[in-house]
């Protein structure tokens, strides 16, 4: 294993090993580390609190609509419970509503043209989805629809038509539309993340022109001096004004070029 590493770092590239790459991969990974870390944790936060007041929402517009149409499930008022519906519909967000059997046959729904029909052979199944073995209701989230399946079950005022008491007898199919404020927190979200990785790519470009500025350019003329040193020329000197460490290395540099040209000269 060590063996295939080291074939590895033989066949790349020299600039893999240098100091200018290093930095730039560990700025990369600190901004990343400093700036997406807490972004994550901000968005999921908002997302889990988000996913909890929308199911809550959803819930409570279920509850409203099997409260409306209870009196005529009990009464077995089938116009009454089609118009109930249908009604419903007409507020805002509610896009569709159905009543279907276990066995997937629906016997309401605000599209007259599905009655009838088997709710799990429709066109728009990935509203929906089979309700697992042991689950009491699902979410089902497909664009801007969300899909509430909650379990009608029968209780003790079904009981003169119905006597196996808690058992499913339907389930009812609640499709709501986005919110508004759903639509405002995804834009939100989304000009969330835009922002921080517009934010990571500046401070990368910006610390990355610094290096090259500061550090990178200044090294160049350095490491050209040493390169001329070693090809045994010592008629040069390296410019490099400022008062910092560079400058100052430098400086020692050109005073020993200096005196090894001194000294060759009196051989």
């Amino acid at each position: 294993m060590r063996a295939v590493f080291q074939t590895i770092l033989a066949k790349l590239s020299p600039r893999f090993f240098t100091l200018k790459f290093r930095l730039k991969v560990l700025i990369t990974f600190i901004l990343i580390a400093v700036v997406g870390g807490p972004l994550f944790f901000l968005v999921y936060q908002l997302e889990k609190n988000r996913q909890e007041f929308t199911i809550n929402m959803i819930e409570t517009t279920t509850h409203a609509v099997y409260q409306s149409v209870f009196e005529e499930m009990l009464r077995n008022d089938d116009e009454g419970i089609q118009r109930n519906l249908e009604l419903l519909t007409l507020r805002p967000n509610i896009e569709l509503l159905r009543i279907y059997k276990p066995s997937g046959e629906i016997i309401h729904s605000t599209r007259p043209a599905e009655i009838g029909k088997n709710i799990f052979g429709l066109k728009d199944r990935v509203y929906f989805q089979r309700l697992p073995s042991g689950e009491q209701e699902a979410f089902v989230k497909v664009g801007n629809i969300y899909s509430h399946h909650h379990p009608i079950y029968v209780q003790k005022e079904c009981q003169p038509c119905h006597t196996d008491l808690g058992a499913k007898i339907a389930f009812l199919d609640v499709q709501v539309g986005l919110s508004d404020a759903e639509q405002v927190y995804a834009s939100v979200k989304q000009l969330t993340v835009i922002s921080a990785v517009l934010i990571v790519a500046i401070l990368w470009l910006v610390l990355n022109l610094l290096y090259e500025s500061q550090i990178e350019s200044r090294l160049q003329k350095l490491i050209a001096g040493f390169h001329k040193l070693a090809g045994g020329n010592l008629n040069f000197t390296v410019q490099m004004p400022g008062r910092h460490e560079l400058a100052d290395l430098t400086q020692q540099f050109n005073q020993t070029v200096d005196k090894l040209r001194q000294a060759k000269a009196k051989e």
